[in-house]
């Protein structure tokens, strides 16, 4: 979907009227570990998005799923646009977690790089590690984030 809306400010010169870049659809995500992905690949292709010009929001819903053979720190891959590498460090909103389990002085993030997101741990001191990834049957999680793509 895209057009035009009726409101203050124009980019095109016609007063009442403002010109948006507004897009929506959905995109495929895989939930894989850095290192390896699981023996049968963790793909969903109904992750959901909304562009409105360079801001996207996306959301990824893994629902108890198989990650067995998975290893390295946990990415959700094939964002469906590319993250401004100036704006990595974007608050990924976390609803559900199961069985990706952290340290118990650590919170989950993730960073943007790219096409993907990766998991991290943010200790209560401040300092920071790769959120590993773990092997295992009847995960859930479910992720959203907003980000500012490349370009114009």
């Amino acid at each position: 979907m895209s057009g035009i809306i009726g409101g203050a400010g124009s980019r095109s010169g016609v007063i009442g009227t403002t010109e948006l870049d507004y897009e929506e659809g959905t995109w495929s995500a895989e939930l894989r570990g850095q290192i390896a992905r699981a023996t049968t690949p963790v793909i969903i292709t109904d992750a959901q998005y909304i562009k409105t010009g360079r801001m996207v929001y996306v959301i990824a819903s893994f629902e108890n799923v198989t990650t067995t053979g998975a290893s390295g720190q946990i990415q959700v891959v094939g964002l469906p646009f590319t993250a401004d590498s100036a704006t990595n460090a974007v608050p990924v909103l976390i609803s559900l977690c199961n069985k990706l389990t952290f340290t118990s002085t650590s919170n989950p993030a993730f960073t943007l790089a790219d096409t993907t997101m990766s998991g991290n741990e943010i200790n209560y001191g401040g300092t920071s590690g790769d959120w590993a990834m773990v092997a295992t049957t009847a995960v859930y999680l479910r992720v959203s984030a907003t980000y500012i793509t490349t370009g114009t």
